[in-house]
């Protein structure tokens, strides 16, 4: 596909990484020459220098060319006028990141009043993800399928787990419970294992399942943590406030540290149930004079990766149950995790994943992309198709049916039921099926097959 992009920052440059991985024509209009010539050097894609709202602009970049326009400048209005111009050139898709929160509670009217294809809000999506690691604590990251009704979610495995040297057929005798360990990374290896893997310690699991079935999963293994009810915020972020929202909604007591007084002033009055206090999140003192040390959860969301680093360590030492950090700009999560900062949160990740989801679904014209995520540092893929019709690939047993390597199908949505399938399985024409696979991109389900 063709597609334009305006605005390569931080979340821009993320999203051309994955573009032009799965071999798109891209190129980019910035109104910076250097960030410009540095796209194209990286990336090897096309570019513009200018205002990506300018209709001269954009059709020097050819927008009425392209397939796509993604507009993902740092200005919400910019975008929703890059969208606009592109639709008067007849680009058939427009997708526009908005991040302000009067503006996303209008993201209906602005699709269909505007014509834009998909809104995107970063941090309203960071906000959901870290909502659900809070709701779910035992879980490091949790990733949602099939309209939250099945879950994938990443677990370490301790030295003392009733997992350690038990195969995995072993275990789903044990533990009568369904679900399916799809992925495992080992010693920074990525493994689709089967039944005869042996878990290790330190081990990461990815496990899959429906949403009850999950919390059965680690009852049984003895790891279930309740969810998180006092909860601090460093920073008065975007995020933050998003967040605030939903865990007040949930009846979480919040209690939110911020160093800019006008920011925390705006808070305290979209929040009269939270507790606002004005200082440096950053600051030992403060930090436990306003009680770090019994809180259930601890998220740092400041705009500096350093500080939410640093935070989350010292929340770490104290032994507060949870801890979640989001990174901007830190390109290697395997040395955070090496130093015991295991849930990190990434907003622009986000946003590329969905964009890749739409993208790929408009080159789908059998089997709808529903869902899809990467994880293991993006070495692994889960894709849930929806299987529109009958094909040479439905009513017939999955163990006729020859998959590539390190692929598997892990799951399969059929109206309300939920299957961790066997070989005795099989698809049909309206299900949804969640496809693993790690060292390839999967654009087609048809794709998965050898």
């Amino acid at each position: 596909m063709k597609i334009v992009l305006v605005g390569a920052g931080k979340v821009g440059t993320t999203i051309i990484r994955f573009l032009v991985e799965e071999g798109h024509d891209i190129t980019i209009i910035d109104n910076n020459l250097k960030v410009v010539n540095e796209t194209i050097n990286n990336y090897d894609v096309n570019g513009v220098v200018g205002n990506g709202a300018s209709r001269a602009i954009q059709i020097e970049a050819q927008v009425d060319k392209a397939d796509v326009l993604i507009a993902t400048t740092a200005n919400d209005e910019q975008n929703i006028l890059c969208c606009l111009v592109g639709k008067t050139l007849g680009v058939p898709s427009a997708i526009a990141r908005v991040r302000t929160p009067d503006y996303s509670e209008q993201i209906d009217f602005m699709s269909k009043e505007f014509g834009i294809d998909l809104i995107l809000n970063p941090e309203l999506e960071a906000a959901y993800e870290i909502s659900k690691i809070l709701r779910f604590p035992s879980a490091t990251t949790i990733e949602t399928f099939s309209k939250d009704r099945i879950e994938i979610v990443e677990m370490k495995v301790s030295s003392d787990s009733v997992l350690v040297d038990k195969d995995l057929a072993t275990l789903r005798q044990e533990l009568k419970t369904k679900f399916l360990i799809c992925a495992v990374e080992r010693n920074q290896d990525v493994i689709i294992p089967t039944g005869n893997f042996v878990v290790k310690a330190e081990d990461k699991l990815y496990v899959i399942a429906g949403k009850a079935e999950i919390v059965q999963f680690f009852k049984k293994i003895g790891i279930y943590k309740a969810r998180s009810k006092n909860i601090m915020i460093i920073g008065g972020s975007k995020i933050s406030y998003y967040l605030t929202k939903q865990l007040l909604e949930a009846k979480a007591e919040v209690k939110i540290i911020e160093v800019d007084e006008m920011r925390a002033h705006d808070l305290s009055a979209a929040f009269p149930d939270a507790t606002i206090i004005v200082g440096n999140g950053s600051n030992q003192t403060l930090l436990f004079e306003e009680g770090i040390q019994k809180m259930d959860a601890v998220v740092t969301l400041t705009g500096l990766d350093e500080e939410n680093i640093v935070i989350s360590l010292l929340s770490k030492k104290l032994n507060v149950p949870k801890v979640i950090t989001k990174i901007n700009h830190f390109a290697y999560p395997e040395i955070l995790e090496s130093i015991g900062l295991e849930t990190i949160i990434s907003p622009k990740s986000f946003t590329a994943y969905n964009i890749l989801r739409y993208v790929r679904s408009l080159a789908n014209t059998n089997n709808k992309v529903e869902n899809l995520y990467k994880f293991v540092n993006d070495k692994v893929e889960a894709v849930e198709f929806h299987i529109e019709k009958e094909s040479k690939y439905t009513n017939v047993k999955l163990k006729n049916l020859k998959l590539k390597e390190n692929t598997i199908i892990a799951c399969i949505k059929r109206n309300e039921q939920i299957i961790i399938p066997t070989g005795e399985d099989y698809i049909q024409a309206g299900d949804n099926v969640i496809v693993i696979c790690a060292g390839r991109i999967i654009k087609h389900f048809e794709e998965i097959f050898g």
